[in-house]
């Protein structure tokens, strides 16, 4: 089931995944778009105070917050960094529990 966000990001598709600790609950997704905006207008497209950047090894993490409901959008300079194939620019992911701020965030 697609998990649209916006005119500007193109979905790709999820990856499901467990509890990595190895304890019985519940899996988690990330859902993967694929964007032709760079990282300033990423922080545009979004309603909301940006709250800063976290380095992952191949993505910069962007922290928002939008009627005191915080997520975090991951940013890939390369969208090779991801086993999703687009003709955009860039790839984005986010948390399936970031998805619904993200989307009451959108301009």
């Amino acid at each position: 089931m697609p998990h649209p966000l916006g005119d500007k990001m193109e979905y790709l598709g999820k990856d499901d995944y467990g509890n990595i600790f190895g304890f019985d609950s519940a899996p988690n997704s990330v859902y993967y778009y694929g964007t032709d905006m760079s990282i300033g207008e990423v922080e545009q497209y979004f309603r909301g105070v940006e709250k800063g950047y976290s380095y992952q090894t191949n993505a910069t993490v962007i922290s928002f917050t939008h009627d005191k409901e915080s997520f975090d959008i991951a940013y890939y300079q390369e969208k090779n960094n991801t086993s999703f194939n687009t003709n955009k620019k860039h790839v984005v992911s986010l948390l399936k529990e970031d998805y619904a701020p993200a989307k009451k965030a959108l301009k």
